[in-house]
């Protein structure tokens, strides 16, 4: 298997809520003030070495949904008049 991260909300422009950073590994969680910078992305590579998905076949983007507004969408920056994105995967036979 060969795994590609896609773009999303970096943890610099991801605030939460302590009832939300609470039910991830601190690892990816970083006090702001009241609030916390949860790491989307960091979250989901360490699930795929977890589950034992080789680091060198998964690959993650560096582009940030939140701050690359003429490039990607963002729910978080743009609210309900923001675009959507789909991703297929298919298997040939």
């Amino acid at each position: 298997m060969i795994v590609y991260i896609g773009p999303s909300i970096s943890q610099i422009n991801y605030e939460v809520g302590k009832e939300v950073a609470e039910k991830f590994d601190q690892t990816f969680v970083k006090p702001k003030g009241d609030k916390y910078l949860l790491d989307v992305s960091g979250i989901n590579y360490q699930i795929l070495l977890d589950f034992g998905v080789p680091q060198n076949q998964i690959q993650k983007s560096k582009l940030c949904s939140y701050e690359f507004s003429t490039l990607l969408h963002s729910y978080r920056r743009d609210g309900n008049s923001s675009g959507r994105s789909l991703g297929v995967i298919a298997i040939k036979e």
